[in-house]
């Protein structure tokens, strides 16, 4: 069935579907390898993508026809309904200095909505085996090679750098460096636990991205990665006799890798969730801003009024767009959860549902609306391919 769809051919979807999930970080890492500070690389790298992902969506355009159905219809309302709004508000407001609109349109179209279109056709799901790999082979390079070249450069020692601190440069941030473990771990447990294939790599893959996490020092990748290993464990449809004694033994197990790992005070991400997992003034302040700001025009947003943003989508699209918007995006991340969990039931595709789950939980704590490229990107692919019948056979 899937040759008949140009699964078993058409590689290009996947190799645009890697590149957005785990290719900037490599490219960041080269540019700390190669001391450049510009933005010359990343924007080469932003390119490439745009290229491809244009390339894709023209022949998909005149290859296949593309069927509207009403989840990919809600799914997509608030994006458009947002571009519209932002739209209006940038010719009426944009004397006021509220946000970079160069930056905002070029990651919004350019980056978000233009790269993750081509999956709006069946054709276009990326391959069920290729891409896996491809990512736990990817996100082994990125980790090891940003955190190598980042220790290289730096005046810490090689425990500092990894537990005492967040690894960070100029390039790549703590949190996205902990989402890339996050990706690679969830990728090699798909392969292990799902589809019983144990391999070295899937094996490096597990280990290298938890590294990854721990170094980040970020409180989100470990929630994302909590979740999803609970949605894994479910998966395996184990007896509950069974689940329960597995779940105890590794929430012991657990117990004591932190109670033992306490004992280093240094241990940065450690220290942090022991203070509080989510307890912040500063992002408590971003979400009173916003609310605040939702408050002056309920109806219709205030677009941007303060340089920071929420840390949330949901409370960023009532923020800048009103309650229309705001209902929009509830609507639309709705029906994306409701599709992921029916594509978390099929054998080949689910690590898709897993992706997506743990890019919608980067949203609510961590990113902005139009910085949120891959969720965007997870999202069509989730709802193609939940009604797919193609696939979900």
């Amino acid at each position: 069935m899937l040759e008949k769809l140009g699964q078993e051919k058409n590689y290009l979807s996947s190799i645009i579907f890697v590149m957005v999930l785990v290719g900037y970080p490599i490219f960041s890492g080269i540019t700390i390898a190669l001391g450049i500070e510009s933005n010359a690389l990343s924007i080469m790298y932003r390119l490439i993508v745009l290229t491809a992902a244009i390339a894709l969506l023209l022949k998909s355009c005149l290859r296949y026809r593309l069927k509207i159905n009403l989840g990919i219809f809600i799914g997509s309302s608030f994006l458009f309904y947002y571009v519209a709004r932002m739209f209006l508000e940038w010719i009426f407001n944009s004397a006021g200095v509220k946000i970079d609109w160069l930056d905002f349109w070029s990651f919004l179209i350019l980056v978000c909505l233009v790269p993750a279109l081509p999956y709006a056709w069946g054709e276009n799901i990326p391959n069920s085996s290729f891409t896996p790999f491809a990512i736990i082979v990817l996100g082994i390079i990125g980790l090891v090679f940003n955190f190598y070249f980042i220790f290289r450069v730096g005046d810490s020692s090689l425990g500092d750098q990894l537990f005492s601190g967040r690894v960070e440069s100029e390039r790549l941030n703590p949190i996205a460096y902990g989402h890339l473990g996050v990706s690679t771990v969830l990728m090699s447990l798909w392969m292990i636990l799902l589809k019983k294939n144990i391999n070295i790599l899937a094996i490096f893959g597990f280990f290298f991205g938890i590294l990854g996490v721990a170094a980040s020092g970020s409180r989100g990748p470990i929630l994302s990665l909590m979740v999803c290993t609970v949605l894994i464990f479910l998966k395996l449809k184990l007896r509950v006799t069974k689940f329960t004694v597995m779940f105890f033994v590794i929430f012991l197990i657990a117990s004591l890798t932190f109670g033992f790992f306490m004992d280093f005070d240094d241990i940065y991400i450690f220290n942090r969730i022991e203070i509080s997992m989510f307890e912040d003034e500063t992002r408590a302040r971003f979400f009173a801003d916003a609310y605040h700001a939702f408050l002056e025009n309920i109806f219709i947003g205030v677009g941007y009024p303060f340089e920071s943003y929420p840390h949330n989508i949901v409370l960023e699209a009532f923020m800048s767009s009103g309650v229309v918007g705001g209902v929009l995006m509830v609507f639309s991340l709705s029906i994306g959860v409701i599709s992921s969990f029916k594509v978390l039931k099929d054998q080949n595709f689910s690590w898709v549902s897993l992706l997506f789950i743990q890019y919608l939980l980067f949203s609510m704590v961590s990113s902005s609306i139009y910085y949120s490229n891959i969720l965007w990107m997870l999202l069509v692919c989730v709802l193609t391919v939940s009604v797919n019948k193609h696939f979900r056979k």
